[in-house]
């Protein structure tokens, strides 16, 4: 056993030693060469065993660990680093481990069945009678010197569909992607045909493989659901992907279910493994779906995610949080620390295996070590957050776009609310412009180099009053918006309550202080538009008057105060509601109320 130590304390000294002396791409480097050296077995990535500590001398190196998961997301990072730097041992390393992936569906001989692994053997290992499924090796029928692992579970089906989607997109070629397509289609069309239940060879469910909609399903599983239907149809076409897709949502619920995937809960509930999975199948949801409806239900459950991890300063989590909302600012000096402080000693343990000849320990060296630290980095890379030399690259947020409101009807005011936004009303508009984020301090001063706000605040919303604000909309070619264009732009067309749906959010919006805009952008209305609800109030140009049939007589309406809207940092949530009117004098600019704005242009 001292042995034992003093190798792990060797390879302990070694890798602090060089992590100190290179970057983070120098690192990236590194495990990527201990990946191939160490971890690939035809393309698919396995653990390793180091040594043995006691038991027979001789034995198969992989054991029957998750290679279908592992390599799947091995083929993601490889995606990432070619799109990166077009490097093409990267492209090489991603089509070798892609065709991994469709070996073992090749494997088992069956059409739509994969396996969770293969290896180049005719005879029964020792590590067949580890772990957990003994009874789960088969000799290959149509590779008659491989046998294969069975009982695929959720899971796997992730790692290996993700895996493939990833190459399809990034990297294939016309005969790659029909491959990819057509081995999609049989293991999905499988599926589908077994009530969204993953059927092994036998003819019976894996342990692990329960999908349908018609029992009790638990809120993961209804999310890997939606994101494995959404690709197949993304890679084939076919219609009936779709329409299960819809189905899940509109008869069973499903994007509902998917959003309280991750509860917000005390921090011992963390499941690393779980949450892995959530995300990086809201990943590819934020990717292939455009009804912004079903959208604010994977904010939500992203928010959740990350509202529980964020402290974690996981890489991964972070930088998908990033990429997905540009501004949501989820990325500092701890996530690049993270990926600074990552070494495999981390991730070496003792693993125990059953032989006819009594217990053997080994030392296993995982394989989704230096895995996980190329995803996170790579994806880093790909997206402009950290650059080659390994420095964070952290985004700044830019107020220069607007987004569109088409013209229509949508329902503005509440019958539930205040009696000013009485009585809910149908209204007409043509289609408008609206600018994504609130003026910006820095943005107002380019305007008037005499207005002052306090330092480090540049993108914070410019407070000012409505005369200011109104002159601002001038100079920049654009007007300030009426009452029912900023509604609209708020609630859609749907009669929400608040911009992100009809509950109460507290992670959805600023609720602490006046902060920079578009900080929290899972709270963001049907059109994209952020911080409609919190942080500052927001002028409009319309003068506070009852709604046409409201006769509740209020001293305040006529032509003397100017319509806010949004609620602020200091108010309760009742005034975060999109119908939820209050006023101010034009000229107001009162101490405790803070009023920014954000401007509108005509369609034409």
């Amino acid at each position: 056993m001292n042995n034992i130590f003093v190798l792990l304390l060797t390879i302990i000294y070694t890798v602090t030693s060089v992590s100190a002396q290179e970057n983070l791409t120098q690192k990236a480097m590194r495990f990527e060469k201990i990946t191939q050296r160490d971890h690939m077995r035809e393309g698919q990535l396995v653990p390793t065993i180091i040594q043995v500590v006691e038991g027979p001398k001789e034995f198969d190196a992989s054991t029957q660990e998750d290679f279908c998961f592992n390599t799947g997301r091995y083929v993601t990072a490889e995606c990432f680093r070619y799109a990166a730097t077009g490097d093409n041992l990267a492209k090489q390393n991603a089509q070798k481990s892609m065709h991994a992936l469709l070996r073992l569906e090749k494997v088992t001989g069956t059409p739509g069945v994969i396996a969770r692994a293969f290896k180049h053997s005719i005879n029964p290992t020792i590590d067949e009678e580890a772990f957990f499924f003994p009874h789960e090796w088969h000799q290959s029928i149509v590779m008659p010197d491989y046998r294969w692992l069975g009982d695929l579970s959720v899971d796997q089906l992730n790692g290996w569909i993700i895996g493939l989607t990833d190459y399809y997109d990034f990297i294939a070629d016309d005969v790659e992607k029909n491959k990819i397509m057509k081995a999609v289609d049989r293991v999905m069309s499988r599926i589908l045909n077994n009530d969204m239940r993953i059927i092994d060879v036998d003819g019976k469910m894996t342990l692990w493989g329960n999908l349908s909609p018609n029992i009790p399903h638990e809120s993961l599983n209804a999310l890997l659901s939606l994101s494995n239907l959404k690709i197949a149809h993304h890679i084939t076409r076919q219609e009936k992907y779709a329409v299960k897709y819809n189905q899940l949502i509109n008869e069973f619920k499903f994007h509902e279910e998917a959003a309280l995937a991750k509860v917000v809960s005390p921090k011992y509930a963390i499941n690393r493994s779980d949450d892995g999975l959530a995300i990086d199948a809201l990943r590819m949801l934020h990717k292939y779906e455009h009804d912004p409806i079903i959208l604010e239900h994977y904010r939500s459950s992203l928010e959740r995610h990350w509202i529980l991890l964020k402290d974690a300063n996981h890489a991964e989590y972070d930088f998908i949080r990033q990429a997905l909302y540009p501004g949501s600012q989820s990325i500092d000096q701890n996530t690049l620390n993270d990926l600074n402080q990552f070494e495999i000693t981390k991730n070496k343990r003792v693993t125990f295996m059953r032989s006819t000849s009594g217990p053997v320990r080994l030392l296993a060296y995982w394989q989704s070590s230096p895995r996980k630290f190329l995803w996170a980095y790579w994806f880093g890379r790909y997206h402009g957050f950290i650059t080659a030399d390994g420095k964070l690259n952290k985004p700044e947020i830019k107020n220069e776009k607007m987004v569109f409101v088409p013209a229509g009807a949508f329902i503005m005011g509440s019958d539930m609310g205040d009696k000013d936004e009485s009585p809910q009303h149908e209204v007409l508009l043509s289609g408008f412009w609206i600018d994504k984020f609130e003026v910006t301090n820095d943005e107002y001063k380019n305007f008037d180099s005499s207005f002052t706000f306090p330092e480090g605040k540049e993108i914070n919303p410019a407070l000012v009053t409505w005369e200011q604000a109104d002159a601002y909309a001038t100079w920049a070619g654009k007007r300030l918006p009426n009452e029912e264009e900023w509604e609209k732009a708020a609630r859609g067309t749907d009669g929400r309550i608040f911009p992100w749906g009809n509950y109460w959010d507290v992670t959805m919006t600023a609720w602490d202080d006046a902060s920079p805009v578009g900080k929290v952008s899972p709270g963001a209305s049907p059109y994209g538009c952020l911080d409609m609800a919190g942080n500052v109030w927001e002028w409009t140009s319309s003068w506070y008057n009852p709604y046409p049939g409201n006769n509740v007589a209020n001293p305040a309406y006529g032509e003397k105060y100017k319509v806010i809207r949004g609620g602020a940092e200091f108010n309760n949530r009742s005034f975060f509601r999109c119908a939820h009117r209050y006023y101010l004098p034009p000229d107001s600019k009162i101490v405790g109320y803070k009023v920014g704005f954000r401007c509108v242009k005509d369609e034409k």
